[in-house]
């Protein structure tokens, strides 16, 4: 029987290495994932001198082409990560089949054993069946059961079910070689079945206001070789690897998280409703990697998890100092706009062509400057009525009654010195120089009252 074999990691390893290992079966080509192919799947076809794939997309009529010369008499999936569409689910005549760690209908979906620890499962299950177009919904074939023992974490059960989809997946083999395949709607063991999301980063935070057994679940659940359970102290971060749950533990009211007792193996707990011990952690670093193993040896009435209060008041002071950075930075965009430039004029510029500016822009005031922006005066809406009281044409130059000797200040002037002198001068605008007296900007008193409030 020949057989085209699709996997990854050590699932795949020893399902390929049983296949191998009997003489009634025969694999034509091996198909690793696209990213980061398997080095060990490649050491075996390198050995057998089998035929060694990698595609980003499996489905294309390209790579079906390639495969379909091999004339696979079944299709085999163990860990694989592309979904099969129609036309390479058809290809083989036997099918394509696909062993799960999970015991279907139920438990479909991603990291199966992780969400099986976590939700306190005595036993899992392991299921053979064959692909269809949706995910883990096709025809059972054969279901294998092992009994989760209290001690179980995800480490062990990551053994059992590697060790169990392999054995399951040589009967399958069998029973196709034999003729004897059997196929078992899933509808007709549950209507619905529970379908399990993919675990994501965030997701490894151990909430202390859940029970002690939930806690105790989460923590076997996800252990190395998982993330590890985590949860703050103060300021650095810790993975739990392990716990035990007390027998006859009371359950009371007390604050969750926080130590209340210490044994030579480890610290007691308070949880939503009762305690529990922690036996082993380790620290995370700011990379995310978890670091060496070792008993806790926090003191007594230390809090564990998010301190939500004193986070909120971290996170308010963090907002407080953005807001103030996101200000000054606003107020320095309005000083230093380019805006200032629409209302230069040069000294032989008339009255009108300047009076004409300050209305554009809205501002009561017009820079008089050189051709290298030197500041040589200003000239205001109250200097204009008083050159036209003394009988000034607007058609005259407006150096005939500028202000030769204008308040400027520099850029590096404190913005509280330069308020007060605002204030103090009656000034609505003033422009910002240079140590060359190169206007570079114009403050606004506008911008004090921005600040202000």
């Amino acid at each position: 029987m020949k057989i085209g074999f699709f996997g990854d990691g050590k699932w795949a390893h020893l399902s390929l290495t049983k296949i191998l290992d009997s003489q009634s079966f025969q694999v034509v080509f091996i198909v690793a994932r696209n990213e980061n192919p398997d080095k060990v799947l490649r050491e075996y076809a390198e050995k057998f001198r089998i035929p060694f794939f990698v595609h980003p997309n499996v489905n294309s009529a390209e790579f079906l082409e390639t495969i379909g010369k091999f004339n696979p008499d079944l299709n085999v999936s163990m860990s694989f990560n592309q979904i099969m569409k129609p036309e390479i689910i058809r290809l083989a005549p036997e099918g394509f089949i696909n062993c799960h760690a999970g015991a279907l209908p139920f438990y479909r979906g991603r990291n199966i054993l992780n969400w099986a620890i976590i939700n306190g499962e005595k036993e899992f299950g392991v299921t053979v069946h064959f692909i269809d177009e949706k995910i883990d919904t096709g025809d059972i074939i054969l279901q294998n059961f092992c009994t989760m023992e209290p001690e179980d974490n995800y480490g062990s059960l990551l053994e059992k079910a590697s060790k169990l989809c392999s054995e399951t997946l040589i009967e399958v083999l069998q029973k196709f070689q034999q003729g004897k395949v059997e196929r078992i709607k899933q509808c007709s063991v549950h209507q619905v079945g529970l379908y399990c999301s993919q675990r994501q980063f965030g997701d490894e935070e151990i909430d202390w206001n859940w029970t002690s057994e939930r806690i105790h679940n989460f923590i076997g659940g996800i252990s190395l070789p998982g993330p590890g359970a985590r949860t703050s102290m103060g300021e650095k971060l810790f993975a739990i690897l392990r716990s035990e749950k007390i027998p006859g533990a009371p359950e009371y009211l007390d604050k969750p998280g926080r130590v209340i007792g210490k044994k030579a193996d480890g610290i007691i707990v308070k949880t939503g409703d009762s305690t529990i011990i922690l036996k082993e952690i380790a620290e995370v670093n700011s990379s995310g990697n978890v670091g060496e193993a070792k008993i806790p040896d926090f003191r007594v009435g230390t809090t564990l998890g998010i301190d939500f209060m004193a986070t909120l008041k971290k996170l308010s002071k963090r907002l407080y100092f953005f807001e103030k950075c996101f200000e000054e930075f606003f107020l320095k965009e309005k000083r230093f706009t380019k805006d200032w430039k629409k209302i230069l004029v040069a000294p032989t510029s008339s009255i009108r062509s300047a009076l004409e500016a300050m209305d554009r822009e809205g501002l009561r005031v017009a820079l008089v400057a050189d051709e290298k922006f030197s500041l040589l005066g200003t000239l205001t809406d109250g200097d204009v009525r008083r050159g036209l009281i003394n009988e000034v044409s607007l058609d005259e130059p407006v150096k005939l009654i500028m202000n030769s000797n204008p308040i400027s200040v520099r850029e590096n002037q404190g913005r509280d010195e330069i308020f007060k002198l605002m204030k103090i001068k009656s000034i609505l605008q003033i422009p910002i120089v240079d140590e060359k007296n190169t206007i570079i900007g114009l403050e606004r008193l506008e911008n004090f009252d921005f600040h202000l409030n």
